[in-house]
């Protein structure tokens, strides 16, 4: 798929879950407040392990290891000899699958950040994790609000036994919910003053 087709694919699984995925995202939660949907086997699946297989070697990333987190980030998409990762970046950055989620979201005139501040791949290998936070909640000239993020986990096989599992906290940061960082899973979560989150440590 070219980006084109990736991005209507994408905004079509979205539109025919509108209902359920706004029915979840507004739902209230005793775990947590902030507001948040997951979509499974949002891709073709042998398209996301292509996209695994092309993620950059471990000696491309950027290693953050802090009392805060312990994790690999890369955002130069444009060094990798796939295009795969761009790609699909840049898909869930287009009008049409924006469009999709402020109709969910019933969030008004959001834009994509083709900068990827504060953003872009991720991978955590055993013994990392990011302890909770909230988010830069701007773009990188601080002129606009960050509204929500958007997760998508490729790594095939995981369990949430794994570890690595994206957890959402209530205001007092107490006690998270847990939501497992499953292969070919979407997640979107709103960003506020309020919406601590976290990854638990990985163990496998």
């Amino acid at each position: 798929m070219n980006k084109t087709e990736l991005s209507l694919y994408i905004a079509e699984k979205l539109d025919k879950k509108k209902l359920q995925l706004q029915n979840d995202f507004f739902k209230q939660n005793s775990r947590t407040s902030t507001k948040y949907l997951m979509l499974d086997d949002l891709l073709p699946q042998h398209l996301v392990n292509s996209t695994f297989e092309s993620f950059p070697k471990k000696s491309m990333y950027h290693f953050k290891n802090t009392f805060r987190e312990k994790k690999y980030t890369f955002a130069k998409l444009d060094q990798l000899d796939s295009h795969l990762p761009s790609i699909l970046t840049d898909a869930f950055q287009s009008k049409e699958v924006i469009k999709s989620i402020s109709d969910i979201t019933k969030i008004p005139d959001l834009e994509g950040d083709p900068s990827l501040y504060a953003g872009g791949l991720s991978r955590m290998d055993k013994s990392h994790f990011l302890n909770p936070h909230i988010d830069n909640s701007h773009d990188s000239k601080k002129l606009r609000y960050r509204r929500l993020n958007i997760l998508f986990y490729i790594s095939p096989g995981i369990k949430e036994s794994d570890g690595g599992n994206f957890e959402l906290w209530d205001q007092r940061v107490k006690k998270p919910l847990k939501i497992p960082s499953l292969f070919n899973r979407l997640v979107i979560m709103e960003t506020t003053k309020t919406s601590w989150h976290s990854v638990d440590e990985v163990i496998s």
